[in-house]
Formats: structure tokens, sequence, C-alpha cells
């Protein structure tokens, strides 16, 4: 069957009968005739939903396969795991206390120390800590303190004031430890 030519109820140019509109004024056409456009049917929604689901599992494979890869790169065998924590070891720092020092200043006890680092390595953030005793010789305190600079070069001296607010029974001072920002204490001599 062949379609027929109809004039356009508006402009009145010849117009197929299963064109949608008139292509002259777009006036709906089809639409009279019943020859509409048919609306999409569920299978083409379902083929768009299958095609963006497979695109998302792949996108997921993708990225668990890039991040097993980094896993690998790090992952050990005790041995390997062994030796690596043996060559982090602790550093060995070195440094010689030249003087400490212990006052009182009314609600306060103060302990100071100069050292120069002896050792080969830079000493980070380098923290002093103090023990404050009584009379007797009792501990009544324990405060700490970082260094200025914070950072000791070999060679280089460095000063820490450490002050104990509130203990007014305490008559002496210790330099208990010398502390890098990890932990690491250095030998003092």
């Amino acid at each position: 069957m062949e379609p027929k030519l109809i004039n356009c109820r508006v402009c009145g140019n010849p117009v197929s009968e299963y064109a949608p509109t008139c292509p002259t004024c777009g006036d709906p056409v089809a639409y009279r005739f019943g020859h509409a456009p048919k609306p999409a049917s569920k299978n083409s929604s379902r083929g768009l939903l299958w095609w963006i689901g497979l695109i998302v599992v792949l996108f997921v494979l993708w990225s668990c396969v890039r991040s097993v890869g980094r896993i690998d790169d790090y992952s050990q065998t005790p041995a390997a795991a062994a030796s690596s924590e043996a060559a982090r070891a602790a550093p060995s720092y070195s440094l010689h206390v030249v003087n400490t020092a212990c006052t009182r200043e009314g609600a306060y006890a103060r302990g100071a120390v100069t050292v120069i680092n002896s050792g080969s390595i830079t000493m980070p953030f380098a923290k002093a800590f103090f023990q404050f005793t009584d009379g007797a010789g009792n501990v009544v305190g324990t405060e700490d303190s970082y260094f200025s600079p914070n950072d000791i070069p070999p060679g280089s001296t460095a000063s820490a004031d450490v002050y104990a607010r509130g203990i007014s029974n305490a008559e002496k001072c210790r330099l208990s430890t010398v502390q890098d920002g990890d932990g690491n204490a250095a030998s003092l001599n």
C-alpha cells in the first residue's frame, strides 16, 4: 500500500500521510491517520540498561586489577619483612651535655639543659625530659620540652627550658632523657 499525499490542514501543502509533521508548517499529520511513531519498546530500554551495567562491571574489574597490582608491589615474604625491619633500626644519636640547671620561679620549677650533638647524624625534633624531685628524692613531676633549634645537626649546640607548673615542693631536677620525634633516645655523656 502506497502512502497517499494529503493536503496539510494548516498550510495546504501536500504531505505524506505517514509524515509525523508537515515539512512546511510543522503541523502534526501522522497522528490524525493513526500513523504516529511507536514508542520505544521495553526491549530497547532493557538493552540500554544491559550495556550500562556491563560498562560498570568492566570498570569495577579494571579498578580491582589495578589495586591488586599495587598491593603485590608492597607484599613481602616474612624473611624480607624481617630484613627490612632490621634495616630500619633506630638511629644512634650521641649528645654531650654541656650543662643543666634547676631553678624555682614562683609556682614553676624550671629545668634547663644545653647539649652539643657529638654524633654524626642530625637529631630531628629533639625533646628534653626532666624529672622533678622533692627534698627526699621522691619524683613529684615529669615534664618535657623541645630543643631550640628543634633539629640538632652534628657539632651544633641546642638548649631547652622545661617548666613544671604547680610543683611547689620540687627542690631538684635531673635530665632523664633526650629523644627524637620518633621516641628514639640519645646516649648522653
